[in-house]
């Protein structure tokens, strides 16, 4: 009689610490993907905006903290402006979502960073390359921001 308590007592166990790890597992690592695929399947950037990037490959990349640069901009044609800026990023950043915002002569470009695990080896320059179709062709003072 003792032999079997002790093998349900093992198995009841084994089962719960089965459940417990699923449980975990769970809500450790699926809300970070499902985040992820939301920001990625239901993104916030406006419709005539497209934002492509190079990201963080390796640690060698890494050095320190730098400001947003704006490498280049330019009109396609009366309304398809371009922008290529560098950002700090980290090797744990995945995907960026862009953004813009026009305030009189100001164009802001925005960018949000969806990381999978901050992965600290300093900062590594990440290119991001804007083109915004259907705006007025003017002589804007361009910014960047982190949303």
């Amino acid at each position: 009689m003792k032999k079997k308590n002790n093998i349900r007592i093992i198995l009841i166990t084994n089962i719960f610490l089965s459940i417990i790890t699923f449980i975990l597992f769970l809500f450790g690592i699926f809300p970070s993907r499902i985040h992820i695929l939301k920001e990625k399947l239901i993104p916030s950037s406006p419709n005539n905006l497209k934002l492509t990037f190079t990201k963080c490959e390796s640690s060698k990349d890494c050095g320190g903290h730098f400001d947003p640069v704006i490498n280049e901009t330019k009109w396609l044609n009366e309304n398809t402006f371009c922008a290529s800026i560098t950002i700090p990023g980290n090797l744990g950043d995945i995907y960026w979502i862009g953004d813009y915002d026009i305030k009189d002569n100001a164009l802001i470009l925005k960018y949000k960073t969806i990381n999978e695990t901050f992965m600290s080896c300093g900062y590594c320059p990440v290119k991001l390359e804007y083109k915004i179709n259907n705006i007025a062709k003017k002589d804007y003072q361009i910014s960047i921001e982190k949303k």
